[in-house]
């Protein structure tokens, strides 16, 4: 998006990979939670960190709702 200036379709497929992403983190969410905190955790904390900026870009580029 911030080469073309629009959603292009491999932007879609980006986004879309990002949606099964974090559907796949969040449901995980109970063992995250039985785990003890480890330096390793930004492995499953980026990735969300990631999907919440592209939602936000998405949502400036495109006007849909989430």
């Amino acid at each position: 998006m911030k080469l073309t200036g629009a959603v292009d379709p491999f932007a879609q497929v980006l986004f879309n990979f990002g949606v099964f992403v974090t559907l796949l983190l969040l449901t995980m969410a109970d063992v995250f939670q039985r785990t003890p905190f480890f330096v390793s955790w930004w492995a499953s904390t980026f990735p969300l960190d990631a999907f919440t900026l592209s939602l936000y870009l998405t949502h400036g580029q495109t006007g849909a709702p989430a």
